[in-house]
C-alpha cells in the first residue's frame, strides 16, 4: 500500500472455503471491503486459524490536490476513481487509511 492513504483507496476481498460464490462474481461489489473492515476480518481468519486468500485493487483518489495529472488519467475509460479521502465515509484504520 502507497503509505499516503489520499493518494489511493484500496478495496479487499477475503476468498476462504465458506464464500458463498467463486470465480469472476466473488471479485465484485457484494463481497468488497474497505480497509478497516478487511483488517478485521483478516484478524478474525488469523485468530481462528482459517486459510484465506486476499485479493485487492487500488484506485486513484478524486482529489485535485494530488501530484497526478487527472487530465490524462481521465482519458482513460479503464480507470475508476475513488471518492476524495475527505468524502469517503468508510472508516479510518489505526494507520490512517479508509
Amino acid at each position: 500500500m502507497h503509505p499516503n492513504p489520499r493518494f489511493y483507496k484500496y478495496y479487499w476481498w477475503i476468498f476462504t472455503a465458506d464464500t458463498p460464490v467463486e470465480g469472476y462474481e466473488f471479485l465484485t461489489d457484494p463481497y468488497r471491503l474497505c480497509t478497516f473492515t478487511f483488517e478485521q476480518q483478516l484478524k478474525y481468519c488469523k485468530e481462528n486459524q482459517i486459510s484465506a486468500l486476499i485479493y485487492n485493487q487500488q484506485f486513484y483518489r478524486d482529489e485535485q490536490s494530488l501530484p497526478f495529472d487527472f487530465n490524462k488519467l481521465r482519458k482513460n475509460p479503464d480507470i475508476i476513481f475513488a471518492p476524495a479521502f475527505d468524502d469517503d465515509p468508510d472508516p479510518i484504520t489505526a494507520q490512517g487509511f479508509k
